[in-house]
């Protein structure tokens, strides 16, 4: 999605990159979606009830404060800016997520999709490059990136299969 996000205000070239990223990225999401059906179901932190409550809570609020901010900026007139703001809540959200599910790889990539939404709005700001290109870029890219990591079980610099902790 955000490989797509970043096309809409590319440029042609931009526009290639992007796609490639677009297609890199479901790719990795196909071998997550491997994996985890291959993985035991006692290996996941939601099936225990009240992890999943909370689980649902932090992405419900995160839904909720992402609409209510986007349909806020529509309706102000900076529907532009919606990405930078999306993305902005995506980092912020994951810092909950790293606790609850006990990934501290999340806190690094919340903190660095913040920077994104930061970067994406001052480039917006600047009038330079338009903002959802530089989100969509820099979310796609270290989305996909941190998703890659997760799936080889490096965590913070240490390569751990995920296989040799069962």
């Amino acid at each position: 999605m955000w490989f797509g996000w970043g096309q809409a205000d590319a440029s042609s070239g931009l526009r290639v990159v992007l796609a490639v990223g677009a297609v890199l990225a479901v790719l990795v999401a196909v071998a997550g979606a491997v994996q985890a059906f291959r993985s035991p179901p006692s290996d996941s932190t939601l099936h225990d009830r009240r992890a999943w409550r909370r689980y649902g809570l932090i992405v419900g609020l995160e839904f909720a404060v992402a609409g209510a901010g986007a349909a806020a900026l529509a309706a102000a007139g900076q529907s532009g800016f919606v990405p930078v703001w999306v993305c902005a809540v995506v980092g912020v959200h994951m810092f909950p997520l790293a606790s609850l599910l006990g990934d501290r790889l999340l806190v690094p990539l919340g903190v660095l999709l913040a920077a994104v939404a930061l970067v994406a709005l001052a480039a917006g700001l600047a009038g330079r490059v338009p903002p959802s290109t530089v989100t969509g870029l820099g979310a796609g890219v270290l989305l996909t990136l941190f998703a890659a990591i997760a799936l080889a079980g490096v965590e913070l610099g240490t390569a751990t299969a995920r296989a040799g902790r069962r």
